[in-house]
């Protein structure tokens, strides 16, 4: 027999010996693919600054309310809604600061007889809005009526608001946000811009709903913690 022929004889016994893809061996439609390494051998240093999008969700029901009703959510602070793993990130920087958040909103309308409206928008803190036909004059608000129990008793308000856009950029060290602060209900400034979700019933009447919202902060994480 040839050597030609013995080294055909070794590789086919080899094949057969071979059940399955080795470490860094993969398979992809019956054929064999060699990978030495996969990714970057030398690893970057901790970032000094470290960027997230996180979510957080509040479901508020009304039940039997009157009257108007409103949901705050932070603009430029979390009050008390951190998202997910902004907490985790304060073992490792000192500050965060919200440069984005997004409000998708969604209300049933769980009474019979009556509609709903609902308004969404930018208002001070401290103010307490009037209706929701008073909030849509603010600046970027947005409206929504809402049919009674069993026909369109839905309504979704989303929304996207650049914090730079309220607060200005001189303003921003005011909101750098450490962990204290991020998980407590009270703003940093009474007057500072927030998010308000307004609702009532027209006629004005007993009312019922439930109100979700999917907030997603966008937040920079920054001074880096030194080991």
């Amino acid at each position: 027999m040839s050597k030609s022929s013995n080294h055909k004889s070794k590789r086919n016994k080899m094949k057969k010996r071979r059940t399955g893809p080795s470490k860094g061996v993969s398979r992809a439609q019956g054929k064999f693919s060699y990978t030495t390494r996969v990714g970057p051998v030398l690893a970057p240093k901790m970032p000094r600054e470290f960027s997230i999008s996180s979510n957080n969700f509040v479901i508020t029901p009304y039940s039997s309310v009157t009257g108007v009703q409103t949901q705050i959510i932070g603009l430029c602070e979390y009050l008390d809604n951190t998202p997910d793993y902004v907490s985790q990130l304060y073992s490792l920087y000192k500050y965060s600061r919200v440069t984005a958040v997004q409000i998708h909103a969604t209300i049933v309308n769980l009474t019979g007889s009556t509609t709903l409206e609902t308004a969404m928008g930018i208002i001070p803190y401290n103010e307490n809005p009037v209706s929701p036909s008073a909030t849509v004059s603010t600046r970027a608000a947005i409206y929504r009526t809402t049919s009674s129990m069993g026909g369109q008793d839905r309504s979704t308000l989303s929304k996207t608001y650049i914090v730079d856009d309220w607060i200005g950029n001189l303003s921003a060290s005011k909101y750098w946000i450490t962990s204290s602060q991020a998980a407590s209900s009270t703003p940093i400034d009474v007057i500072e811009p927030a998010i308000k979700i307004v609702s009532t019933s027209t006629p004005a009447t007993t009312w019922s709903a439930v109100l979700t919202i999917r907030i997603v902060y966008h937040v920079q994480m920054f001074d880096l913690i030194e080991v």
